[in-house]
């Protein structure tokens, strides 16, 4: 079972992890890096794949803490690279909706980024 995190855990993040179980996917939700932590974690509480799931407020903490097979990232557009960027730091393979960035100086963060 490969352990998946999520930073930002909207509406896209949960039709991914949707279709994840549906596809027969190995994957557990292992983390979670969410700022609406005190609404989110108890809908998720519901759902029994969140079981184990750890959750924080601060991505880079959960980056630190956490022993991640992949990353999903499911954030505001602007705050794509950023993670992207953090989450290539850390060496992890990543699953980014788009788009990937909205700027040049976005661009520029992640060409500088080393591959994950």
């Amino acid at each position: 079972m490969k352990k998946i995190g999520f930073i930002g855990y909207g509406l896209r993040s949960e039709t991914m992890m949707k279709a994840f179980t549906g596809a027969g996917l190995p994957l557990a939700p292992a983390a979670v890096a969410d700022p609406r932590l005190e609404t989110l974690q108890p809908q998720l509480a519901r759902d029994g794949r969140f079981a184990d799931t750890r959750y924080y407020a601060d991505a880079e903490e959960m980056l630190d803490r956490e022993a991640l097979d992949a990353v999903f990232i499911g954030t505001r557009c602007g705050l794509h690279a950023r993670y992207a960027a953090l989450v290539m730091e850390h060496g992890l393979p990543l699953f980014l909706e788009k788009p990937v960035c909205i700027d040049e100086a976005q661009y520029a963060r992640l060409l500088a980024a080393p591959p994950a």
